[in-house]
């Protein structure tokens, strides 16, 4: 950390850019810290980020100094306000001279308004960055707007780094998904591939065990546990993994415990799985085979490793890549006797 009482500690702006220029944490903290890096760079009293909202007025994203809780918003952010849409229009930075209530006629502004267009992928306008800089000078004011619009593009920088991030995500949940595909097809028994599968997943999600049940009649009938040869339906662990696999698949629905905040969905017996066989934190995804659900697995794991939704979004894609090989082998690698019994 930064000792601000010491100045020889403080990072120059360049060091400050640069830092920007890496930064890899969320949207809401780069632009409160793109606002601090642009208000200090000109020595601007403050400084604001707003975007149009559904009702055609502008939503302030990110604003500094940050108010404290009850402070009364700067006169100069209302001004912002009004200005964006034809700051917005017109596509260029525009500069507006700020007068105070206490200020004689026709007297000469001490402060400034700078407001800058901002943009986002595809050229698309985001929105706008107002700055209020309390200073008449106008070479001043004329070199703190270069200032800004030069490190307004920071924003562009992140939000491509942001977007390249992601679809290197979209390409490593793919190649996962692909590669339990592959397990699954190099087995030609369902009770080989229903055991690779669950063995695969434990292993590539760190699980201490994942389950693989299929809906029979009106029940789920567990098939295969992972690094379990063989397992009996009187098992108490079994029955508490079915009943937790037809929560699942009556809601025909994801269900995680501990659940996300927000969350509806009942997860009583994926609940008492975790604390009678855990703890641990548990997701039940179904298999759906021309929309109806089938089967459900459930995996399990130590309950400091939460399921997060990327990867709940990487298991939903490998589960939807191999459901149907899944059900076609579960259907037709039974008994002659059993398929024949199973048409009535």
């Amino acid at each position: 950390m930064v000792d601000p009482q010491d100045n020889t500690a403080l990072p120059s702006v360049q060091e400050l850019v640069d830092r920007l220029g890496r930064f890899q944490g969320p949207p809401q903290a780069f632009l409160t810290n793109l606002l601090a890096v642009q208000c200090h760079l000109v020595s601007a009293a403050g400084g604001a980020i707003l975007r149009p909202g559904a009702d055609g007025a502008f939503d302030v994203l990110s604003v500094w100094p940050m108010l404290r809780e009850g402070q009364t918003a700067p006169s100069w952010l209302a001004h912002a306000s009004e200005a964006a849409g034809l700051v917005m229009e017109r596509q260029q930075t525009t500069v507006q001279a700020l007068h105070d209530a206490g200020d004689l006629y026709g007297a000469d502004p001490s402060k400034h308004l700078v407001l800058v267009p901002l943009r986002q992928e595809a050229d698309k306008q985001a929105g706008i960055a107002a700055f209020c800089i309390e200073s008449g000078d106008i070479q001043f004011i004329a070199d703190s707007k270069d200032k800004l619009e030069l490190t307004a593009s920071l924003l562009s920088l992140y939000e491509m780094r942001i977007a390249l991030q992601r679809r290197q995500n979209d390409l490593r949940r793919l190649r996962q998904s692909m590669e339990v595909l592959t397990v699954v097809n190099e087995q030609k028994r369902f009770r080989a591939m229903g055991m690779s599968l669950c063995n695969d997943l434990a292993t590539r999600w760190e699980c201490d065990r994942v389950s693989l049940g299929f809906l029979k009649g009106r029940y789920m009938h567990a098939k295969a546990l992972s690094h379990t040869e063989k397992f009996s339906r009187k098992m108490q662990v079994v029955q508490d993994i079915e009943s937790a696999m037809e929560e699942c698949l009556d809601q025909d629905q994801e269900v995680v415990f501990p659940a996300p905040e927000g969350s509806t969905y009942v997860s009583r017996c994926t609940q008492t799985l975790s604390s009678q066989h855990g703890p641990a934190a548990v997701l039940s995804m179904p298999l759906r085979l021309e929309g109806e659900p089938v089967a459900v697995v459930i995996l399990e794991r130590a309950p400091d490793m939460p399921f997060a939704s990327e990867e709940i979004e990487s298991l939903r894609l490998g589960m939807n890549l191999i459901a149907r090989q899944l059900v076609t082998l579960h259907t037709t690698d039974r008994w002659f006797g059993a398929r024949w019994a199973g048409r009535f």
